[in-house]
């Protein structure tokens, strides 16, 4: 089979022998590459149909290439549209990951103050557990001399019950 590349050389080959009646068969065996079979094929079409075989082949190449040409736009134009969607897509992950980095620093922003605040509240019960102890105390001295009081008013109202005498 002719390469592609070759083609268009053999139609301009062919198309000149038909024209000038006479068959340039140097030109012919150059186009063939050495294979006879081609030869024989490029020989009968020059001398039986030449031009107009030539035309229609020519045509019926143009429109493959069309087709061929229209299919790989459409794949451009599908892969454009696939990029575009991949672009969106890319810039919407971005998005969620400057969200996720903006919470994740909140977070630890929040456990650091989450953190000061505990300690702070730490500290805060150890002060009012020892005024608790303060407390206590007083109360429990405040009860002693309570005690201390009632007796001694007790012993009083007992002695100023008893008749002098």
């Amino acid at each position: 089979m002719l390469p592609l590349a070759q083609i268009p050389e053999a139609i301009a080959i062919t198309a000149t022998a038909a024209n000038d009646t006479g068959i340039d068969a140097a030109a012919l065996a150059k186009s063939a590459n050495g294979n006879p079979v081609m030869l024989l094929a490029m020989a009968a079409v020059a001398l039986l149909g030449g031009k107009k075989v030539w035309e229609v082949l020519k045509q019926r190449q143009e429109q493959a290439h069309e087709a061929k040409m229209a299919q790989i736009e459409a794949g451009k134009s599908v892969h454009a549209e696939c990029q575009a969607k991949q672009n969106a897509l890319q810039q919407q992950v971005e998005a969620m990951a400057r969200v996720v980095q903006s919470l994740e620093e909140r977070a630890k922003a929040a456990e650091g103050r989450a953190a000061e605040v505990v300690q702070r509240a730490e500290a805060r019960v150890g002060e009012l557990e020892a005024k608790v102890g303060q407390v206590q105390q007083q109360v429990t001295a405040a009860a002693a001399k309570a005690k201390k009081a009632e007796k001694a008013a007790k012993a009083k109202a007992k002695a100023d019950a008893k008749p002098a005498g």
